[in-house]
């Protein structure tokens, strides 16, 4: 069947899949992202114990680590709302639009407190 005399139900099922593929990729870069971030964490945290292990200073290491884990979890939260919205594009209902809603407000309070954080430890300023 020649795609441009298709009929429209067949077009949206093409569209509907295609989203529900976009949106696979992007939970799978959301994983990717966040585990590379935890064995990253993971791996500076025990170099930075092992400074303190030796004595030294680890005060500030330890605040990059905290800076950067925060990046990676903030970075992995913002894809997960951009597959959300994708698939709730390719399902409109009001079920995946009230699950994309609370899931959304969840997330942007986690990511408001992650932010104001990481705020804090480049400024050093509590008032945020």
């Amino acid at each position: 069947m020649n795609f441009f005399l298709a009929d429209s139900a067949d077009v949206f099922e093409r569209f509907q899949g295609a989203l529900e593929w976009i949106v696979l990729g992007i939970t799978a870069m959301t994983v990717a992202v966040l585990v590379w971030g935890v064995v990253y964490g993971v791996v500076r945290f025990i170099v930075t114990e092992s400074y303190r292990l030796r004595g030294q200073d680890c005060e500030a290491p330890r605040e990059a680590l905290r800076k950067q884990v925060g990046f990676y979890l903030l970075f992995s939260l913002e894809l997960l709302i951009a597959a959300d919205v994708i698939e709730t594009m390719a399902e409109p209902t009001l079920e995946h639009l009230g699950i994309l809603g609370g899931v959304t407000v969840m997330r942007i309070v986690i990511g408001l407190a992650l932010g104001r954080e990481l705020h804090e430890l480049n400024t050093g300023d509590t008032n945020v």
